[in-house]
């Protein structure tokens, strides 16, 4: 196409124009250029904002995005042709990028972006005592969602007489000395904020209304335990006590086992330099551990004291001395020697005990000492008395009655013992006159004796040696003496058959007749309660019949007893 000169040279013309044009348009006119206001904008998390965008540059419309995200155009309002103010609501997001566009050329006119920090929060405040009879130190914490700006924090009293400053810190804690907060006592109620402040921005938590007297934790309780026969006694000391206050203790123990209960008494202390509490009901000889708790009212807790453990000592309720006796024989010159015995302390208890034992006639009021556990009587009726001390005050004590040779008293009759798999059962026939109960004592040496107390007229005797034979004794009890003993004739808890040996063999045509005998090995030979024969025949079948353990000889028939092996 052929273009005639003069145009072409306004072509060229126009061009360098427009060229020249485009440069004016981004400065806008009067050289101004677009924009978004505000930068780098900090808000708090679920706040609003508004942003503009200065389209100086461009005519017609604008639109927004968020991340390169378009918003709706409703969040938008258009001012003027130059200004549009876009409308953000609950703001979320940690960062983002919002950016102004130009509808027509979609061009980016500008953009900022959008920061969102949190306040502190869940503020908590404790008075923490040293010593003395005021708080030491006084610390607060909370909780705060950091980003990457260096926070500084300032826990403050909104209530003082002008906002003051209580402590400061970078981290989400603070601590301050409490002397050094001058318009603070501690009976009063105040309320305290943290600000949280950065290089571009700051906030504050939510009021926090404290009383300082319940927010104060007091030092732990000094303990200490005193036994005491049938209880405990447990002291406490409060230091740093605050006298015009009552205080609530906590008081824990537990019995020292593989899985032990624990116990917690609940208690409220008005003298707290000396508070105290009785234990009642623990067990004899056993380890107990306590600590204790205490707290101002509504205050946190203290810590728990040092654990203390002690060793109870032997209750009088739990232990009765079982005196008994037996009569071991009369010498030429007429005198008896009578064997005491009674209950053993266990052997975890640490009492420190003291025994005398004296014996005297029947009725006399006056008597005489025994020589260790061994008394020496005449023939007449004699009590002994047993007397134990502990800690130079009687703890214990008991007598038993031994009876004159030859009187007229009531005596057990018929009596038998059987062993059945390890134990020895003993029975025997009451007396015609009253009695109370019996006592039952038997040994295996003759020197160290066991004795049980029965009600009726049969006992089982356990935790017996093996293979060794016992001599055992019932006596009938009365109400201010005893009968007579009867003794049972050596029995064994068990034993083993003894050998057995054929006598004989006495064949007939069709019959057989086998003769034996056992003999026991030792005294403890088991009584058999059945024997069995096995024979077999010349054609290899073997058979085997059984017999009661009273038999020594059986008759072995039919015709497969002919010619046995």
């Amino acid at each position: 196409m052929n273009i005639p000169c003069g145009i072409e040279e306004m072509l060229y013309l126009l061009t360098i124009f427009i060229l020249m044009l485009i440069p004016d348009m981004c400065s806008g006119l009067g050289g101004r250029k677009c924009n978004v206001v505000p930068k780098d904008l900090y808000v708090e998390v679920g706040s609003s904002a508004e942003i503009t965008c200065l389209s100086w540059c461009v005519r017609g419309k604008v639109f927004w995005t968020l991340n390169n995200r378009i918003l709706h155009q409703r969040l938008s309002k258009t001012i003027n042709a130059s200004h549009t103010v876009l409308s953000l609501e609950h703001i979320t997001e940690p960062v983002a990028t919002l950016q102004c566009h130009s509808s027509d050329i979609q061009q980016v006119l500008g953009g900022t972006t959008i920061t969102t920090y949190t306040k502190p929060t869940k503020l908590s405040c404790m008075l923490h005592q040293t010593a003395g009879d005021l708080p030491g130190l006084f610390t607060c914490s909370w909780e705060h969602q950091g980003n990457s700006l260096q926070t500084n924090y300032s826990v403050l009293c909104l209530s003082c007489t002008s906002v003051t400053e209580l402590c400061r810190s970078n981290e989400t804690t603070c601590t301050s000395d409490f002397s050094r907060m001058k318009e603070m006592h501690l009976g009063g109620r105040y309320t305290v904020t943290v600000s949280a402040k950065s290089a571009s921005w700051e906030t504050f938590s939510d009021r926090y209304e404290i009383t300082l007297s319940t927010i104060l934790n007091i030092t732990r309780p000094e303990l200490s335990v005193t036994t005491v026969s049938d209880s405990l006694l447990v002291e406490w000391k409060i230091q740093s006590c605050l006298s015009e206050y009552l205080y609530h203790c906590q008081l824990k123990y537990r019995a020292v086992s593989v899985d032990p209960p624990q116990w917690v008494i609940n208690t409220t202390v008005r003298n707290c330099n000396k508070a105290a509490a009785t234990i009642e009901g623990v067990e004899s000889c056993r380890n107990y551990t306590f600590a204790v708790r205490c707290a101002l009212s509504e205050a946190p807790w203290s810590g728990w004291s040092h654990e203390t453990t002690v060793l109870t000592q032997l209750n009088k309720g739990d232990f009765k001395p079982r005196l008994w006796r037996k009569v071991m024989g009369s010498t030429e010159n007429g005198v008896r020697k009578v064997l005491t015995m009674w209950k053993e302390i266990p052997p975890t208890c640490r009492d420190a005990l003291t025994f005398t034992l004296t014996q005297s006639r029947h009725g006399d009021p006056t008597g005489a000492s025994c020589g260790g556990s061994v008394c020496v009587v005449t023939q007449d009726a004699h009590r002994i008395s047993l007397r134990i001390f502990r800690d130079g005050t009687l703890f214990a004590g008991d007598s038993v009655y031994v009876p004159a040779v030859g009187a007229s008293l009531p005596q057990v009759g018929n009596v038998e013992a059987r062993s059945h798999e390890g134990v020895i059962l003993v029975t025997w026939k009451a007396p015609d006159q009253p009695v109370s109960g019996y006592m039952i004592d038997y040994t295996h040496d003759g020197r160290r004796y066991h004795w049980k107390e029965s009600r009726h007229t049969n006992v089982t005797l356990s935790d017996l040696l093996d293979r060794t034979p016992y001599d055992i004794t019932v006596t009938p009890l009365l109400d201010d003496g005893t009968g007579h003993g009867s003794q049972v004739l050596q029995i064994c808890s068990s034993g083993d058959p003894g050998n057995i040996t054929i006598v004989s063999i006495q064949a007939e045509d069709t019959s057989v007749l086998v003769r034996w005998k056992e003999e026991s090995q030792d005294a403890c030979g088991g009584v058999t309660v059945n024997y069995t024969v096995f024979y077999r025949i010349h054609n290899g079948r073997q058979f085997n019949v059984s017999a009661d353990g009273t038999q020594h000889e059986m008759v072995l028939t039919g015709s497969h007893t002919r010619n046995p092996v």
